[in-house]
C-alpha cells in the first residue's frame, strides 16, 4: 500500500451554514446530554437498568467532554421515578476492627447520627475526666486503698506479735522483712550477741524463727492476692462510675435512634468499650495540668475516633 502526501485544504472537512437550518446556536433549545454519544447514552440507559447488584458503570472520556455533567444529570432524571434510597453509614466494628459496619438509615438520617456521636464525643471528652476528678470517686478510690492497706498490715501484724511472743522480732530490710532474736528489753541481738548463747539455746531460737519464717512467707505470698482484689474493685469502680456518665451522655441518641437496632447496637458497643477503657480517662484525669498531658491525649483521640459515624450515601 503506497501512501501519498494530502495537501492542507484536503485536511478541513467543510461545512454549507445553509444545512444547519438555524442562524446561530441561540435560537436552539439546550440539550441534554452528550452530543454525539449516542452509544455511549445506551449504555448508560441499559447499565442503569440493571436492578441487581455486582454491576457498576465505568465513563471514560477527554477532559471537558462534559462527561461528569451529562451522567449526573442522567442518573438525577432517573432517579426522579424511584424512591429515595436510605442514607449508608459506616460505624466502627469493635469485633473486627478491619470490617467496618455498613448500616442502612432512613433517608437524612446518616448526617444526623454523624452529628449527634460528634457531639457525644464531645461531651465524653469532658465528662468521662471529670467523673474521674470528683470527689465522690476521690472518696470511693481511697477507701479501696485503706482496706487494702489495713488487710496488708494486718497479716504482718499478726506476724510481728507471733514473733514477739517467741521472744523474735520482725525486722524490715532493704529487700523486705526477716525474723531476728531479741534480748529481754526487746532488743535487737547482734550477731555476736547471739553466737555467745549456749548451743542448745541457739538451736532452740532457730527453731522458732523457721516456723515464724514460714508464717511471714505465707503472709507475703497473700499480697499479691490482696492486690489484685484492689486492682479489680478499683477497675469494677472505674465501670460503674463511667457506666452512669455515658448512659447519661447517650440519652438523646438513643432516644432519636431507638427505632434503629443497629444504631441501638454501636451505641451499647461504645457504651461497653468505654468501660472496659476507663483507665484512660482515670489516667487523663491525674494528668490534669501536666506538661506532658498532651502526649496522653493521643490514646483517647484514637478511642474517639472509634466512635464517629462515616456517612457516605445521604
Amino acid at each position: 500500500m503506497s501512501l501519498e502526501p494530502l495537501e492542507p485544504a484536503e485536511l478541513r472537512r467543510r461545512c454549507d451554514p445553509v444545512a444547519l437550518g438555524f442562524a446561530t446556536t441561540a435560537s436552539l433549545d439546550p440539550v441534554d446530554g452528550l452530543i454525539g454519544q449516542r452509544r455511549a447514552l445506551d449504555a448508560l440507559e441499559f447499565g442503569t437498568g440493571l436492578d441487581a447488584r455486582g454491576y457498576n458503570i465505568f465513563v471514560l472520556g477527554t477532559p471537558g467532554s462534559g462527561r461528569h455533567n451529562a451522567v449526573r444529570r442522567f442518573l438525577e432524571e432517573k432517579a426522579r421515578n424511584r424512591s429515595t434510597p436510605p442514607d449508608r453509614v459506616y460505624l466502627h466494628n469493635f469485633d473486627e476492627p478491619h470490617r467496618p459496619r455498613a448500616i442502612a438509615l432512613p433517608p437524612g438520617s446518616g448526617p444526623e447520627l454523624a452529628t449527634g456521636l460528634d457531639e457525644l464525643v464531645d461531651t465524653l471528652r469532658t465528662a468521662m475526666p471529670a467523673v474521674f476528678e470528683s470527689d465522690d470517686y476521690q472518696e470511693q478510690r481511697g477507701a479501696i486503698e485503706q482496706e487494702f492497706k489495713q488487710a496488708q498490715e494486718k497479716s504482718f501484724k499478726t506476724v510481728a506479735e507471733r514473733a514477739k511472743s517467741e521472744g523474735l522480732a520482725l525486722g524490715r530490710t532493704q529487700n523486705g522483712f526477716t525474723i531476728v532474736p531479741v534480748n529481754g528489753d526487746g532488743e535487737m541481738l547482734e550477731p555476736e550477741q547471739f553466737q555467745q548463747l549456749a548451743e542448745e539455746e541457739r538451736e532452740a531460737i532457730q527453731k522458732k524463727i523457721s516456723v515464724i519464717q514460714a508464717e511471714l512467707e505465707a503472709a507475703m505470698k497473700s499480697v499479691p492476692q490482696l492486690d489484685k482484689d484492689r486492682r479489680e474493685k478499683v477497675r469494677a469502680l472505674n465501670r460503674r462510675l463511667a457506666g452512669i456518665a455515658v448512659a447519661r451522655a447517650m440519652e438523646p441518641l438513643e432516644k432519636r435512634f431507638a427505632d434503629e437496632d443497629a444504631v441501638r447496637q454501636h451505641l451499647d458497643a461504645i457504651a461497653h468499650h468505654l468501660a472496659e477503657n476507663s483507665h484512660l480517662f482515670v489516667q487523663s484525669a491525674q494528668n490534669d495540668g501536666d506538661p506532658k498531658a498532651a502526649e496522653q491525649s493521643l490514646p483517647l483521640d484514637l478511642v474517639f475516633n472509634r466512635y464517629k459515624a462515616n456517612v457516605v450515601v445521604c
